[in-house]
């Protein structure tokens, strides 16, 4: 996954906390988890986001299938193959600690 420039750490950081402040606001408690742009989905994010107690988020099928380094196939129809790694959950494990 991409990592993001140190130049823009603190706006991805900032942008998180404002998440994290509109839930608290609408629904009166932190949330657990953080549907992310599918572009915004990389190591440096997942760190921040545990480092704010946020243990779960959303990646789409294409990242993945890069993040698993596995292709997740479909039929000439676009009707997946093996549906087995879309229906379950993955958690992520940061190796470069």
């Amino acid at each position: 996954m991409p990592e993001i420039p140190a130049t823009l750490k603190p706006f991805a950081q900032k942008q998180i906390e404002k998440s994290i402040e509109k839930v608290e606001t609408l629904f009166g408690q932190k949330p657990n988890g953080i549907w992310l742009p599918e572009l915004c989905i990389n190591n440096d994010t997942l760190k921040m986001l545990l480092n704010y107690n946020i243990n779960w988020t959303i990646a789409d099928e294409a990242i993945l299938s890069k993040t698993l380094k596995k292709e997740i196939p479909r039929n000439y129809r676009g009707v997946l193959e093996d549906p087995f790694d879309l229906c379950v959950s993955h958690a992520y494990r940061n190796n470069n600690k």
